[in-house]
């Protein structure tokens, strides 16, 4: 995860926090059957990598806490 946007208003921070989305079984099958074959190990050598899928999170911070949000949580992100 990493902190992808950030905004400012009157009293918040707004940060948008992005990580790509890891894709499961199904989503393997599925992209497999989109692109024509039944294995997705066959689909994935012949057509390449499905693209990248973000997840995005908006997490708005009052200003005053700042400082207790990147001790807290910035860690994770970076």
């Amino acid at each position: 995860m990493r902190g992808w946007y950030w905004a400012d208003s009157d009293d918040y921070v707004v940060i948008q926090f992005a990580r790509s989305y890891n894709m499961d079984d199904n989503d393997w099958q599925e992209y497999a059957n989109m692109c024509g074959y039944d294995d997705p190990c066959e689909a994935q050598a012949m057509c390449g990598d499905p693209q990248t899928t973000y997840i995005r999170l908006n997490v708005r911070i009052p200003k005053g806490a700042i400082d207790l949000f990147v001790h807290r949580y910035a860690h994770y992100c970076w």
